[in-house]
């Protein structure tokens, strides 16, 4: 039977699962652990208003979800507001169906290890302040064999609204082959390194994937970085990586509002040579 998904557009932060660039992805592992485990834990770091916890919820009555935000300013402030914007999409949940929400930073989640069989982020990372941080907070309460589908963001260029990337990325973007995320920088030292150097060095040792690709739509063309985290029992995900508070800021600062094309926060990480 097709199942109408709430959301198949860009809405904000009311973003359901018919845009979730790894969707296809997402749901095949539902279907695979639905039928092996008693329950699913499933955890969306910044879930805004619910709408692809609710999308997810219509397909699989029996997930078990989990919702964080940084702060209540998404509508969405209890599971008693996430049962009123269920009401208003047509979906009836009992009170053991309806998500939890939780206010955290990422890089601060408030879960004990090995807690959550799937965790997902479709645009919070943009905005996360050490990403890096949050990205090993995110393999800590993934269980053993458990899995993290990540959209870690990529770089865009607003085509006929006349945006323009800064002259900054545009050095970066012909010296590295376009094989860099204005918001992951990696340095070695004073040079800007590509940041496939850090996944190539993270699948040594991790069951990590990444999936970059071009997107081109009518107002913006870019390429999005995608990673998929598998975790191995007893295992901590450790970066070589040193983060770079004050350049960080100052990059951020200079360049996040002057342009929408970088809006959120860009991170700057020095690589620690082994």
């Amino acid at each position: 039977m097709k199942v109408e998904l709430y959301a198949t557009r860009d809405d904000g932060v009311g973003r359901g699962i018919g845009i979730f660039g790894l969707k296809d992805r997402l749901l095949s592992e539902i279907k695979n652990r639905i039928t092996k485990e008693k329950s699913i834990r499933i955890l969306e770091v910044g879930c805004g208003r619910g709408i692809l916890m609710l999308d997810l919820l219509r397909l699989f009555p029996t997930l078990k979800l989990t919702g964080v935000n940084k702060r209540d300013v998404h509508g969405i402030k209890d599971k008693n507001d996430l049962s009123l914007r269920a009401k208003e999409l047509g979906l009836e949940l009992s009170n053991k169906q309806i998500p939890e929400i939780y206010f955290s930073d990422a890089t601060k989640l408030p879960f004990a290890d090995n807690t959550f069989d799937i965790i997902i982020s479709q645009v919070t990372f943009l905005h996360i302040e050490n990403k890096a941080k949050a990205l090993s907070e995110i393999y800590r309460v993934l269980k053993p064999c458990g899995i993290a589908l990540l959209s870690l963001g990529g770089y865009s260029i607003r085509r006929k609204i006349g945006f323009a990337m800064p002259q900054f990325y545009k050095k970066l973007r012909c010296r590295l082959d376009h094989d860099f995320n204005p918001r992951f920088l990696i340095k070695s030292g004073d040079e800007f390194l590509p940041f496939s150097n850090l996944f190539n060095i993270l699948k040594q040792q991790y069951d990590v994937e990444q999936v970059c690709h071009p997107f081109v739509s009518r107002t913006q063309r870019g390429i999005t970085h995608k990673w998929i985290m598998n975790k191995e029992a007893g295992k901590n995900l450790k970066f070589p990586l040193k983060y770079l508070p004050k350049e960080s800021s100052e990059l951020t600062k200079k360049y996040a509002k002057k342009n929408p094309v970088n809006w959120g926060v860009i991170d700057v990480y020095d690589l620690k040579q082994s």
